[in-house]
């Protein structure tokens, strides 16, 4: 086992009442919700105004989700575009919280598994 090992955790959804609550949609808020506070107490004290961080996350963090969607589509797309396949479903966000196979098999933490030797 590596030095820095994170194990996956046993359970990835937590259901309160009708709403799926999921570790990665937790991750992901409280990762914002902490650089946005770190970063704006770094601001106030180098001497900036309170409230601008805030203000430039209310739109940087919806364009980052945006952009990381679109980022997706292109680089998948084959999941949304040709024969078979429908091209609505990029839009629909809770498709991406399935990982492909390779992500979640354990010793293949990145898309397509690990490196492979190479001859030569």
């Amino acid at each position: 086992m590596p030095a820095a090992f994170l194990p996956s955790p046993t359970r990835a959804v937590w259901h309160l009442g009708p709403l799926p609550l999921r570790a990665y949609a937790l991750c992901l808020v409280g990762g914002i919700v902490l650089g946005v506070w770190m970063a704006s107490r770094r601001y106030v004290q180098a001497g900036g105004r309170p409230g601008v961080i805030l203000d430039v996350a209310a739109w940087a963090v919806p364009c980052g989700l945006v952009g990381a969607r679109v980022y997706s589509v292109i680089t998948n797309y084959e999941r949304y575009f040709g024969a078979g396949h429908d091209w609505l479903a990029m839009a629909k966000v809770s498709d991406t919280v399935r990982s492909p196979p390779s992500t979640v098999h354990p010793g293949a933490s990145w898309r397509g598994g690990p490196p492979q030797p190479t001859a030569g």
